[in-house]
């Protein structure tokens, strides 16, 4: 004999801890994080949702160079647009002009750095240019933010006179979307003189030095270059796409796109 169960309000599992195992079932389970999970062979496994959880974002036709300014520093890719989102967060960046540098207050190893009306708060992660000191030139934390300054957690050295800095375009990972991520990239790229790129993919401040490409571009030549990986992201990390230079002048990212998809 058949048994039919209607359920008009669906089935509701109370959140609850890993349960001891039952010998010839799987046991399946909600947790405090709100996922389904079931012990499967004695392990715990969380439940996969099917085409959950991924990120994307990309560039077409743009004709807006990047500046480079410094040779062989990390610069964080602006000018992209919000692909199809899920679980994360698209930040489109910004830039700004710095106009000197001074000795940070608190804590007296930082750096403070001087920029009107900047709109970075704390915590943002930008990449520096054009600074001739070259510490303070790459990947930086903001600290100590106020209207027209901001610190970064850099020694004090000299002032670093006129230079940029640069906040990529990104993706955060929502709460709940922690997991490991297929990521691939693509940049077709026009450089204003003969350079060799090097695109890397950051989470956070770490680069994630498995997603690298590189290659060696004659002036005028409009190229391709792309990799993929895997990633282990955790809920609130940034992810963005960098390059580096070995050559100071601009290069043009006409079309690309990076994205993230849970394994």
């Amino acid at each position: 004999m058949s048994h039919k169960t209607t359920f008009t309000t669906g089935i509701a599992l109370k959140e609850m801890a890993t349960p001891s195992a039952l010998s010839g079932y799987v046991p399946l389970y909600a947790k405090t994080d709100g996922k389904l999970h079931g012990l499967i062979g004695g392990a715990e496994e969380e439940l996969a949702v099917v085409d959950r959880y991924y990120g994307e974002a990309f560039i077409y036709n743009n004709a807006n160079p990047t500046e480079i300014e410094t040779v062989d520093s990390v610069i964080a890719l602006r000018q992209i647009s919000e692909g199809l989102t899920d679980g994360f967060t698209f930040d489109a960046g910004s830039t700004g002009a710095i106009t000197s540098y001074q000795d940070g207050t608190v804590p007296t190893t930082h750096t403070r750095v001087n920029d009107v009306a900047h709109g970075l708060s704390n915590n943002d992660i930008i990449t520096i240019r054009g600074s001739s000191v070259a510490a303070y030139n790459g990947v930086q934390t903001v600290s100590s933010v106020s209207t027209d300054y901001f610190d970064i957690d850099t020694a004090w050295d000299v002032d670093g006179g006129a230079s940029d800095w640069d906040q990529g375009a990104s993706l955060t990972a929502d709460v709940g979307a922690a997991g490991i991520y297929s990521a691939a990239w693509q940049m077709s790229t026009a450089p204003d003189a003969a350079a060799n790129l090097t695109f890397m993919m950051y989470i956070n401040t770490t680069p994630q030095t498995k997603s690298t490409a590189e290659r060696k571009f004659p002036i005028n030549d409009l190229g391709s270059t792309s990799s993929s990986c895997v990633l282990s992201i955790t809920d609130g990390d940034l992810i963005w796409l960098s390059v580096q230079s070995d050559n100071s002048s601009d290069i043009t990212n006409k079309h690309g796109e990076y994205n993230i998809r849970r394994l």
